[in-house]
């Protein structure tokens, strides 16, 4: 995503109304949280673990 921003988005300036790097800073943004902490709750062998139990 950081190419995506810099190659692509980057000059048209921060709002994805008008093709800015907003959106894809926040995927960057979740993709870097979820690689960090982990899912957690959210993920499935969450759920099934618990039910198993």
């Amino acid at each position: 995503m950081l190419v995506a921003i810099v190659k692509v988005h980057l000059p048209h300036g921060f709002f994805a109304k008008n093709g800015g790097y907003e959106f894809p800073l926040v995927c960057a943004a979740v993709a870097f949280s979820l690689i960090w902490s982990g899912a957690g709750p959210m993920a499935i062998d969450w759920l099934w673990r618990s039910k198993v139990r």
